[in-house]
């Protein structure tokens, strides 16, 4: 998420997303596989660090290895062939609404206050019991068992 500035000089909120090009690595057409879909790579991987499998299947592209395959299912795959390069400007115009899936950034071993969104500068109560508030919750056993759903760090990563 970033910002730019119209011509007005209002300041307007744009997402910045990396497209391509795309290069097609494989055709599937419903005589062979069931269905009509296109995989298509992205982003560059050195061949070494891909199997071989994986490096004959992309390697009939003609383009190397691809650090991400996706498919996508369309109607008709008759007008693109193996290797050749998709690029943004053929598919969508200035101003088109588009749904974007991506990856969060992650936030490593937290405590509990931002790995369960608490509302600590919100509630007068937390702040005055902050310190009480930012340690992980009391452990709490009854007949030697652990009680679900309390709200604890990253138990997995203090076990790594």
């Amino acid at each position: 998420m970033t910002q730019c500035y119209s011509a007005e000089g209002n300041v307007v909120p744009v997402t910045v997303v990396e497209t391509g090009p795309c290069v097609v690595v494989q055709k599937k057409q419903p005589d062979k596989d069931g269905y009509s879909a296109l995989q298509v790579g992205f982003g560059s991987k050195k061949a070494q660090r891909v199997n071989k499998a994986e490096q004959g299947h992309m390697g009939k592209a003609g383009k190397g290895a691809f650090e991400v395959l996706r498919e996508f299912r369309l109607d008709d795959v008759s007008s693109y062939e193996v290797g050749q390069e998709i690029k943004v400007t053929d598919l969508f115009k200035v101003g088109d609404l588009i749904d974007v899936a991506g990856v969060s950034k992650g936030h490593g071993f937290t405590g509990v206050i931002k790995r369960w969104s608490l509302p600590v500068f919100q509630d007068p109560m937390v702040l005055m019991n902050i310190s009480v508030m930012a340690a992980p919750s009391a452990t709490v056993r009854i007949r030697a068992v652990f009680v679900r759903a309390k709200k604890w760090p990253d138990i997995g990563a203090m076990s790594r």
